[in-house]
């Protein structure tokens, strides 16, 4: 799907006054686009950004077209609850501190290519309705995608894992690709795959992933590939 290239304004938190920023913050409004490749954030000035973009009904922030490639996330980076109405796109992004999108709502693509998570990051019932790629990110400390929702396709092709890593409960009701390693332990419990095994052995259609992979606990890269029937 191709990236909507009107002219979105953007601004970097580091090289403005705070009368500059404080002008810019006060043009946003919920659901507006945002272009934030590159920029630094501390864990305030992410809160100022997203305080902007809050509904006023549901102090719920909620973003149109989101890029936020090769920004650099000092503290905490938190978007529990947010809605992103477009592509999100957090590619080569580097998060210091722990990363929450908890409860998280993707209608679009999101784009995690090449992201690190130096700390713990959280996507716990986040929903992607778009493709969710996560193709080479880094998680250095533990990742969960309890009860996580993935309509589109889920692609963690040369994802390494870490620390331990929870997919239990999640739901994947399109193609899912794992080429993945597993640092810690890699718990799949509950988790529902739309589609027919294709790997471990098994011809497509004979059984679903779940019945191989209550857990994973290989260092090692496992490579799984679901698709449909």
């Amino acid at each position: 799907m191709p990236w909507d290239l009107r002219p979105w304004h953007t601004a970097c938190f580091v090289h403005i006054t705070d009368t500059e920023r404080n002008s810019y913050l006060a043009t946003l409004a919920t659901g507006a686009d945002v272009n934030h490749c590159g920029t630094p954030f501390t864990q305030s000035l992410l809160a100022e950004l997203l305080g902007a973009l809050e509904d006023p009904n549901t102090n719920i922030p909620h973003i149109g077209h989101a890029k936020f490639d090769e920004a650099q996330f000092a503290g905490d980076a938190g978007f529990i609850g947010t809605q992103f109405g477009g592509g999100a796109r957090f590619d080569r992004a580097q998060f210091g501190g722990d990363a929450s999108f908890i409860r998280a709502h993707f209608a679009s693509t999101a784009g995690f290519v090449e992201a690190q998570f130096t700390h713990d990051a959280g996507f716990n019932e986040a929903q992607f309705t778009g493709s969710a790629m996560f193709g080479r990110a880094q998680f250095v400390g533990d990742a969960a995608f309890l009860d996580a929702q993935f309509t589109g396709d889920a692609r963690f092709i040369g994802t390494q894992f870490g620390g331990d890593t929870w997919f239990v409960g999640a739901k994947f009701g399109a193609t899912a690709q794992f080429e993945a390693q597993f640092g810690g332990g890699g718990v799949f419990g509950r988790a529902q795959f739309a589609t027919a095994l294709d790997q471990l052995g098994e011809e497509p259609g004979s059984a679903t992933i779940a019945a191989f992979l209550p857990r994973v606990q290989k260092a090692v890269v496992q490579m799984i590939s679901v698709r449909g029937m």
